[in-house]
């Protein structure tokens, strides 16, 4: 009879043991400093610095007033724009309960210059074959984003969705002849969309994705894509890699614009 209790006594710890580690796995997080993962605080802020490694190009016709229509450059093959550069990337949230918001700046331009081989009108001037132009083209996007967290499968995993404000500003410059031009487009451009986060690895390694965007009739369509893959070093520090793509759509006024740019993000991280 001893050796049975003895034996009942082994399996009731064993089942304990391995019981209360499935437990604290799903419960005691406090060691997970991704959003809407913190533990003992009822609520979370973080910090990301990082850069921005992308290929873009800008498409657009800018009507001026001495022309009837104007050329839709292209501005790398016709202009000679680059077609990769290093931009910023810089954001923040804070976060509490099913709940957060964050706020996100990035910005990347091209710059570049060729002799022209067709003639160009753009903004009020006529750009002629054989002239020697730089141009430019520059994009920043400041994202204010709310999410709510409507389902989640176990604490380490959520999905959300978004509804905020994009503030976009696209400009393009060409210069050459003793003339120059340039143009922009700035505008604040409500967004919907969806978000979603989890630990993919322990507590060192989650995975988050966001999609959002808006169509504003024939005015215009805007859509950003985001995917990272987050490293926890430690409870508060970590780093993170991803790609991004963002495209806008302009058809307002005398503005024609297309501009589109993806690349990859990087960066380290900060939480509280």
């Amino acid at each position: 009879m001893a050796g049975r209790n003895r034996a009942t006594g082994w399996v009731a710890a064993v089942l304990a043991l391995f019981g209360g580690a499935g437990l604290a796995s799903a419960q005691d997080v406090h060691y997970h400093p991704a959003p809407f993962f913190y533990g003992d605080k009822d609520w979370s802020i973080g910090l990301e610095v990082g850069g921005y490694y992308a290929a873009g190009n800008l498409e657009a016709a800018i009507e001026g007033t001495p022309a009837a229509s104007a050329t839709n450059v292209d501005f790398e093959s016709v202009t000679g724009t680059d077609s990769s550069d290093i931009g910023f990337n810089v954001g923040g949230y804070v976060a509490w309960g099913d709940h957060m918001v964050n706020l996100e700046y990035f910005g990347v331009g091209y710059d570049g210059g060729k002799t022209l081989t067709q003639a160009v009108v753009f903004g009020d001037n006529t750009y002629v074959i054989g002239t020697a132009v730089n141009a430019s083209t520059d994009l920043s996007v400041i994202d204010a984003l709310y999410t709510y967290k409507f389902y989640n499968m176990d604490p380490r995993y959520y999905f959300g969705a978004q509804i905020g404000v994009s503030y976009i500003s696209v400009e393009g410059t060409i210069s050459g002849g003793g003339v120059s031009d340039s143009d922009s487009a700035s505008a604040p451009v409500p967004v919907l969309g969806l978000r979603a986060e989890g630990y993919v690895w322990d507590r060192y390694v989650s995975l988050s994705g966001e999609i959002h965007g808006m169509s504003i009739g024939s005015a215009g369509t805007t859509f950003e894509a985001t995917l990272k893959v987050n490293g926890h070093i430690t409870e508060n520090i970590g780093a993170y890699l991803g790609y991004k793509y963002f495209s806008i759509s302009v058809d307002e006024g005398n503005v024609d614009a297309d501009f589109s740019t993806s690349g990859l993000i990087f960066g380290a991280e900060l939480r509280f």
